[in-house]
């Protein structure tokens, strides 16, 4: 898939005196790592990643439209942990989790049936701790420490884009535009393919043909315009708490994302997801 790029006038900000090269980080932005985590995608070409509990290597995915994590049954029953029953489903609190370097004591997690592929879904109270690179390019996803120089996250380039975005149960949205149509968004980089809200697609203008093979005909957000883009679709039930998915969320109707920005555009974009400040910066590719 080739996806054609425009700049939108006024949109790239200019790090001053920010001239680094490579990889460095600066030494006054005091940026503190938690280490990184090689990301790749599984059968179900869903991005997946390392992460350890109770001494067990699992295979976790970000979900930034969850408010609490979530861990599959089977993996939960493997691993020698019973569920205790909750409200809206089984629930259980774990000794620890560690991804990357950093080790969250005590998580509280939702018990569900998870797809094929996933043992734990990462979802807002986790992600909340540590603010993230998304360098899917490259496969890798950073950790960080949410304490820093907040005008100096974007460590790789002089220049740069920004933009805020607002917590909500369904994590980070931001406003966007799909063919001309303001939409909110969240970034989804447990997703291989960015996503439309099925309900949203007539007043998008768009027809669906299938599953997956949905083309939108421009995509704006941040200060930048993307063109073609290929996407899925997916469909929240706000009765039973449950995607077509199964991942189980807590929505309400008004806050309901219509886009959900999958890897497949995220890769071509290097990313600094800011949670103490709530703004994602970042630069097309490396920003070179």
């Amino acid at each position: 898939m080739r996806i054609s790029w425009s700049m939108i006038s006024g949109a790239l900000v200019l790090a001053a005196g920010l001239l680094l090269a490579g990889e460095s980080i600066a030494a006054d932005c005091q940026l503190k790592a938690y280490g990184s985590l090689t990301v790749a995608a599984n059968d179900q070409e869903q991005m997946v990643f390392p992460v350890t509990i109770e001494n067990h290597t699992l295979q976790a995915a970000f979900e930034p439209a969850l408010s609490r994590s979530q861990i599959g049954k089977k993996v939960l029953k493997d691993i020698g942990k019973a569920p205790r029953s909750g409200y809206l489903a089984d629930t259980v609190t774990l000794d620890k989790l560690v991804f990357g370097k950093l080790t969250v004591a005590s998580p509280t997690l939702d018990v569900i049936d998870l797809p094929p592929g996933i043992d734990i879904e990462l979802g807002q109270n986790v992600l909340r701790l540590v603010d993230l690179e998304l360098d899917l390019a490259k496969g890798t996803i950073r950790l960080f420490s949410p304490e820093h120089c907040p005008d100096q996250a974007v460590y790789w380039a002089p220049e740069h884009y920004e933009f805020d975005y607002e917590d909500t149960h369904f994590g980070g949205q931001f406003e966007a535009s799909v063919n001309g149509h303001p939409v909110k968004a969240i970034l989804a980089p447990g997703s291989a393919y960015s996503r439309i809200n099925i309900s949203e697609l007539s007043a998008l203008g768009i027809t669906k043909q299938g599953e997956n093979d949905l083309i939108l005909d421009t995509l704006e957000f941040g200060g930048i315009r993307l063109k073609r883009i290929s996407a899925g679709t997916i469909q929240y039930n706000l009765i039973s708490h449950e995607s077509s998915s199964g991942t189980h969320l807590k929505p309400t109707a008004v806050e309901a994302p219509t886009l959900l920005v999958g890897t497949d555009v995220l890769r071509k974009l290097r990313l600094f997801v800011a949670n103490g400040t709530h703004k994602i910066y970042f630069t097309v590719g490396d920003g070179a």
